[in-house]
């Protein structure tokens, strides 16, 4: 689903579809989150193939270091949008997945 952008903020419609479409986003994060399997799949991507936690420098090599940076924005920006969304899913799945109890 394309983000609603609103071109004319006098508008309801435009307004009621962009925030409608916003509900929708937070949705979907809490249905991926609200099972083990989805919780087990967002970590993977999120934290391990996005190395969200890591650092992204590669000494000598820019163009990897750019590469990686992209990866770890895109793995920072799914975080954010369970923290905004479901603080307390995520919590859990850090606790599943990184702290192993």
């Amino acid at each position: 689903m394309a983000i609603h952008v609103v071109k004319d903020t006098t508008d309801p419609g435009q307004i009621q579809k962009a925030v409608d479409q916003e509900e929708d986003r937070k949705h979907d994060i809490e249905h991926i989150l609200s099972s083990e399997r989805g919780r087990r799949w967002f970590y993977e991507i999120a934290y391990v193939r996005c190395h969200s936690t890591a650092s992204s420098h590669v000494p000598n090599c820019s163009d990897s270091t750019a590469f990686n940076e992209g990866a770890r924005s895109v793995g920072e920006s799914l975080i954010e949008e369970a923290r905004s969304s479901c603080p307390n899913l995520l919590i859990q799945m850090l606790q599943e997945n990184y702290f192993d109890l």
